[in-house]
């Protein structure tokens, strides 16, 4: 485990904190039974001073509504502290909830990591 990293390697949830961005990684379901721990995860990433929070979801096989509100929740505190939240790697499923509920217009959505890690999310 790389300094800076938060959560056991087995534990669905994870935190890399090393630099001006932090990646909350994501395995298995995201459901009402993580919902606590993700929102704790990702509040931590918000307040660390990262100028962007990844949440990598290319290993999460379901995402539930209590979930997908949490994502929203944190997306807006990211944006009230001029930190930018995207949600990356999102496979077919996961990017199918997030697409029916309207929220890939609300989410910066990257294909992986690295592009979410360095893309240009201003809207003009």
């Amino acid at each position: 485990m790389q300094r800076g990293k938060t959560g056991a390697m087995d534990t669905p949830l994870t935190l890399d904190l090393s630099g001006d961005c932090a990646v909350v990684t994501c395995t298995g379901d995201l459901d009402l039974h993580l919902a606590g721990d993700l929102r704790r995860i990702i509040g931590t990433a918000c307040r660390s001073g990262a100028k962007r929070v990844v949440i990598d979801v290319s290993r999460t096989d379901v995402v539930d509504s209590t979930a997908l509100g949490v994502l929203l929740h944190a997306n807006n505190a990211c944006r009230e502290t001029g930190t930018t939240m995207v949600v990356a790697g999102a496979p077919r499923l996961v990017a199918r909830s997030i697409s029916l509920t309207g929220l890939d217009r609300v989410f910066n959505m990257a294909p992986d990591v690295e592009a979410g890690a360095v893309a240009d999310f201003s809207r003009a």
